[in-house]
């Protein structure tokens, strides 16, 4: 019996091992909770695999603001989505024509532009998405980090990711082409 015993627990130990072997966890310096879309795959592109991505992005995103004034500025206003609204504003910062951030006000429920919301870009893709009360990291095009608007990692099925995904690739686009009209 103690025999049998000892084997279920030693093969428990290498399941668990091997199992988990695939990925790393990545911390969120802040509060260091984890959650499963914080698990990221060992093909990443992020070229210092010592940092997590959160690192990385909050990094590349402090270093494109702290340089605004070196960027080419565009603001374009479009008109108002329904009747009664305010104007939603656009503002573009660019190097050399590829995208560097885009801000765009955002309507509360009664149209009035209160919100705000913030992309930022690296060799035209983009790797941070702030939104009035969500934070989202990309790489690749692909969400890997969903946040609260306090910056807490949340735990979101899978499906609602790739909608996620969807639209903010699609509003991106629709808002970056009001800048080539």
């Amino acid at each position: 019996m103690k025999k049998l015993l000892l084997c279920g627990i030693l093969i428990l130990g290498l399941i668990s091992t091997v199992g988990c072997s695939k990925k790393e966890e990545v911390q969120v310096p802040q509060n260091n909770l984890t959650s499963t879309n914080e698990l990221v795959e060992e093909t990443s592109i992020n070229k210092d695999e010592s940092k997590d991505p959160y690192q990385v992005a909050m990094e590349q995103v402090g270093m494109i603001d702290t340089q605004l004034d070196k960027y080419t500025k565009e603001e374009i206003k479009l008109p108002a989505l329904k009747e009664g609204w305010e104007e939603q504003t656009l503002c573009l910062w660019s190097e050399n024509g590829n995208p560097m951030k885009l801000t765009t006000t955002e309507a509360d429920d009664i149209g009035k532009m209160d919100g705000l919301s913030s992309t930022y870009f690296k060799d035209g893709k983009i790797i941070f998405y702030k939104a009035p009360f969500s934070n989202h990291i990309f790489e690749n095009e692909k969400i890997i980090l969903w946040m609260d608007e306090n910056m807490n990692p949340l735990d979101i099925p899978e499906n609602n990711i790739k909608d996620a995904e969807k639209g903010i690739l699609k509003v991106t686009k629709e808002r970056l082409s009001a800048f080539t009209k």
